[in-house]
């Protein structure tokens, strides 16, 4: 190949490759936002279900389940970083 063959085709692989690589970093990232939003919604209700003293014992233990969780989940993300 010369070196204007070349340039054609990386200049066609990258039209078609970036705007399929920007379209999947872009769906991983948001399904990574999505899932956060989740995790710290469950960890405020299980939090805030250890506050109040009428829940039943099964709940109760969710609820420690998911707080010990979620601090688990934040401290080895802060070590990855």
């Amino acid at each position: 190949m010369n070196e204007k063959t070349q340039t054609i085709v990386l200049t066609v692989a990258s039209t078609i490759a970036i705007p399929i690589i920007t379209v999947l970093l872009t769906a991983w990232f948001s399904q990574e936002q999505s899932q956060a939003a989740v995790d710290l919604q469950e960890f405020t209700e299980a939090y805030t279900m250890l506050g109040n003293k009428d829940v039943p014992n099964d709940a109760r233990q969710w609820a420690v389940n998911r707080v010990s969780q979620y601090i688990l989940d934040v401290k080895r993300a802060a070590r990855l970083r």
